[in-house]
This record gives C-alpha cells, sequence and structure tokens, in this order.
C-alpha cells in the first residue's frame, strides 16, 4: 500500500487519524492499524512497499504497493482498520504472485475465494476497531502457516536495502531477483530500493528537525 504523509489531521469539524496497533510475535504482519475520517478531505499516500489488508464498509481488500504519490479521498465517517504485511511477505500471505498487481486494489475473495467473505463477516460482528485489527492480523498470521516463506535471499535483499547497505549475502542472480521482486513484492528491484530508502529518509526527518531545534536553542545568545 502506501504511508499517509501526515497520519493525523485536523479542521474546524474533526480529526481524521490513523493509529497503529501493535502486534506481538508475527511473522508475516508489520503492524496492525485503524483509522477514522473526521471529516472529508483528501490526504497524499507514499508508496513503501508494502501490501495491506484492510477491512472497509464490512469487504476485505487487498492494497497492492504502487510506485508513486496518491491522492485519497476520505469520508468524514469512514471507519477502517487493516494490516501491513512487511515488504516480501505479501504472496506467502495471498498465495499467489503479485506481479502484474501493483497499485492494484483487490477484493481478498480474489485470493483467499470464500474463506475471505466469510472471515468479513466475522469481523462485522465485532464492535471495537482495535479488536477487529487484531483479529485480522491473528487470521493472516494463522493462514501463514500452511503457506511457504518468502526465499532467504530476497528477504536478505529487502534487509539490505533497509539497511543502506550494497551487499547481498546470499548470491542470486539480477534475473532471479528481478522475478523474485516482481512475485512477492510487485515491484522491480531497483523501485524497491528508491521505496524504502525514501520511507527511511521519511522516518529520520523528525530526528534531524529535533536536533536542528536543539542547536537553534543552544546557539540563541542569553539574555
Amino acid at each position: 500500500m502506501s504511508r499517509p504523509l501526515k497520519p493525523i489531521a485536523t479542521n474546524a469539524t474533526g480529526t481524521s487519524r490513523v493509529d497503529d496497533v501493535v502486534v506481538d510475535g508475527a511473522a508475516a504482519v508489520e503492524v496492525a492499524w485503524r483509522g477514522c475520517g473526521g471529516f472529508d478531505h483528501h490526504f497524499d499516500l507514499l508508496p513503501d512497499g508494502c501490501i495491506d489488508i484492510v477491512f472497509e464498509r464490512g469487504a476485505l481488500l487487498v492494497l497492492v504497493p504502487a510506485l508513486e504519490r496518491r491522492r485519497a479521498r476520505v469520508e468524514a465517517q469512514a471507519r477502517i482498520v487493516g494490516v501491513r504485511i512487511r515488504c516480501g511477505w505479501g504472496a506467502a500471505v495471498l498465495g499467489r504472485s503479485l506481479a502484474g498487481f501493483a497499485g492494484h486494489k483487490r477484493p481478498l475473495t480474489a485470493f483467499w475465494g470464500t474463506a475471505a467473505l466469510e472471515f468479513s463477516q466475522n469481523l462485522a460482528r465485532l464492535a471495537d476497531d482495535r479488536e477487529r485489527a487484531l483479529a485480522l492480523a491473528g487470521h493472516v498470521e494463522a493462514r501463514l502457516q500452511r503457506r511457504v516463506r518468502p526465499p532467504t535471499s530476497l528477504l536478505d535483499f529487502i534487509q539490505s536495502v533497509s539497511a543502506d547497505d550494497h551487499i547481498v549475502d546470499r548470491p542470486v542472480t539480477s534475473r532471479a531477483l528481478y522475478d523474485s521482486c516482481m512475485r512477492h513484492v510487485a515491484v522491480a528491484p531497483a523501485a524497491l530500493r528508491r521505496l524504502m530508502r525514501f520511507q527511511a529518509f521519511l522516518g529520520q526527518l523528525p530526528k534531524a528537525v529535533e536536533a536542528r531545534a536543539i542547536r537553534g536553542r543552544s546557539s540563541s545568545p542569553q539574555r
């Protein structure tokens, strides 16, 4: 999917927010989340190389990574829960290749069949959004136990990119890496590297701003 540039937005009529819900001990789920619209508006989504499975208006949907910034419309009454799948684990969770699906939004039934419909009905019976998000994360992990793990070479590549390291421990041909990225992430290795390094840069911005503010205060003349 894509991460919201600003997870909290406020105007005179309400507050729109996306809150993380921590999932302990998960293999494929990076984080669960819940969001509320608050007011009618648009917000920016920045690509991150991860798929999201979301529960919205009684249906489960799969959001596959896009390659560019997107604008999304949010209605005031919107209430959405979801799970972000770790980069590289998409095909293992869904049970099929992601090649050709970049930027797509698909019903989960296209991957899980009637099992997705039955589970969406169970989620609809839960009243609390946090409980729904955790139930969705637990269901994803339970299904994963019956599926294969992503290739170690791909996970090594993703880890090396996350660490801003050009070295991949396990040898892999460029063609094999390309095929693996397309199948499990839906984007090519070079594009994935750009996405992840941009997200890493964004993650460092708050610290950089804080450090600059501290330097500014320390250099100010004492009165």
